[in-house]
């Protein structure tokens, strides 16, 4: 594997994780607004939540795409030539 998209795919994973620790906090928030009855806040708390949930979901995918860059080629030529 090259090095380089290792890297990359580790601070995308990283960056998953700082990401994911927002998380808990819309929760919190949202399910205080449910409690009180502010559906505005609801509404707008289940949106972000839903963007964090895409934006994670999108960056597994490129993590995974940089991760298994090279795993098509037949054979080591192909790699240096890609190089």
């Amino acid at each position: 594997m090259n090095t380089k998209f290792d890297e990359m795919a580790k601070e995308y994973e990283q960056s998953i994780e700082l990401l994911s620790g927002c998380i808990p906090d819309i929760r919190a928030q949202r399910k205080k607004a449910a409690l009180e009855g502010d559906k505005d806040r609801f509404r707008l708390l289940s949106k972000k939540l839903a963007v964090v949930y895409e934006e994670i979901r999108d960056m597994r995918i490129v993590a995974e795409t940089l991760r298994h860059y090279y795993d098509d080629c037949d054979n080591e030529e192909q790699l240096t030539e890609a190089c």
